[in-house]
């Protein structure tokens, strides 16, 4: 057994990720309530494929909606990942698989997931602020429509964020074992 603990590379670190999800929260709170005085009594929520409004909410139960969805998924990503120390590590599927599963690696393996789901919340909430952007801007056109391209930029920018963060978690997984296979 290695005398090298891969669990310092992981715990003594600046607690950044944590800090992004506060800012990020921050962001999206004030967001979503600066927002709101913008929208009409009636906002259309949902959009046909070609643009025109096909659903509707009332400004305060859309806020609602958006402030609970948002920060209730981002909680339930955060909890999910940081409770998953406590499943059997057969539960765990990442690459390497055999190598985190044993009972030396699965706490460290653990907790680089737990770091990782708040850059994932964070994530998510940038793109429910980016769509809470397009549906305001949708929603300032008589009768409301959501442009062709509104999407992309909120789409894009999520899946390009999120393929990074899980590039970043493989790659702090095999940071990790390498670390862990010198020492030994």
């Amino acid at each position: 057994m290695a005398s090298f603990s891969t669990v310092s590379v992981v715990r003594h670190r600046f607690p950044l990720p944590q800090l992004l999800f506060v800012l990020t929260v921050a962001a999206y709170f004030w967001a979503v309530r600066q927002s709101a005085p913008h929208l009409s009594e009636r906002v259309a929520t949902h959009f046909a494929w070609h643009g025109e409004a096909n659903g509707w909410m009332g400004r305060e139960e859309y806020e609602r909606f958006l402030l609970g969805f948002g920060l209730g998924v981002a909680g339930f990503l955060v909890g999910l990942l940081h409770l998953a120390r406590f499943l059997p590590a057969c539960s765990l599927q990442v690459p390497g698989s055999d190598f985190w599963r044993l009972p030396q690696h699965y706490p460290v393996a653990c907790r680089i997931l737990a770091r990782w789901s708040w850059l994932l919340a964070a994530m998510h909430l940038l793109f429910l602020g980016l769509l809470n952007v397009s549906v305001v801007a949708a929603n300032q056109l008589s009768p409301p429509r959501l442009a062709g391209d509104a999407l992309l930029w909120p789409g894009g920018i999520f899946l390009i964020g999120t393929g990074v963060l899980v590039w970043g978690l493989l790659r702090s997984l095999h940071r990790a074992r390498m670390a862990w296979d010198v020492a030994s």
